[in-house]
């Protein structure tokens, strides 16, 4: 008998969903401060047409993502958008975005120690398909 393969999802990815919070004296919160930013950043957001205050939160969820070393990629960001209301195509430029956020904030990282980007990428930083 062959198994059928599983469809991946954010849950079965251990990835966050609008589902994976927890009560706590502070109200609803994600697992942590990234998570928490991606949150904020989704409830608050005009999904039609973003304005430069949700940049600014899109932009304050990349770098707190990049700090606590997230190993999120542009698929999981751009499931995750979805799972949050985005449309798909609005979903997948955020996520391009994100990605590139993140490539940037690498490079100015590791450059410095010698690091290529086609190393980094060999890592399993998978750049957008």
């Amino acid at each position: 008998m062959s198994r059928k393969p599983e469809a991946t999802t954010a849950a079965t990815k251990g990835l966050p969903t609008a589902e994976h919070t927890s009560k706590g004296t502070g109200g609803d919160q994600l697992y942590g401060p990234a998570e928490a930013a991606l949150k904020v950043f989704a409830a608050q957001a005009n999904k039609n047409s973003l304005h430069p205050l949700d940049w600014e939160r899109f932009y304050r969820f990349i770098v707190s993502a990049h700090q606590f070393r997230k190993g999120w990629n542009h698929s999981d960001i751009r499931q995750l958008l979805e799972g949050y209301g985005f449309t798909s195509d609005k979903a997948k430029d955020l996520a391009e975005a994100y990605w590139h956020g993140r490539c940037s904030l690498h490079l100015s990282k590791h450059l410095a120690r010698g690091t290529r980007y086609a190393d980094w990428v060999r890592k399993g930083r998978a750049p957008l398909n």
